[in-house]
């Protein structure tokens, strides 16, 4: 969950997809009028990208973006992490570019962001 002006973001996902596939939601509540947006999908946009289903997941801001981390499983079952960012003013996802040695998480992960780097602690 991430608070921003009047808008309060919520990320979630479940353990396993439901029953239409569904594996993870990103929302954001306007306290200001009580009005709900989904920011998963745009089903009117064919460009939009909308990432894969994930798990285990860190949501912050920077720099008028919301970024997410999460691992996801390739097809061997191996654990990949990725970061995506989303734009508020544009809601289109891509993903990000990760330079250096990507750190191993055993478990849930949390992290801050602080002067544009990011902290994690697994």
């Amino acid at each position: 969950m991430y608070t921003l002006g009047n808008k309060v973001y919520i990320f979630g996902s479940p353990s396993t997809p439901l029953s239409d596939l569904t594996t993870y939601s990103l929302v954001s509540f306007d306290i200001s009028n009580f009005s709900w947006q989904d920011l998963t999908r745009n089903i009117d946009d064919d460009q939009r990208y909308s990432p894969p289903e994930m798990s285990a997941r860190l949501l912050f801001y920077h720099d008028v973006a919301l970024y997410i981390l999460w691992r996801t499983e390739d097809v061997t079952g191996e654990m990949i992490d990725s970061m995506y960012r989303l734009p508020l003013k544009t809601n289109i996802w891509s993903l990000v570019e990760l330079n250096g040695p990507k750190p191993v998480f055993f478990n849930e992960f949390i992290g801050a962001v602080f002067t544009k780097i990011i902290f994690l602690k697994s």
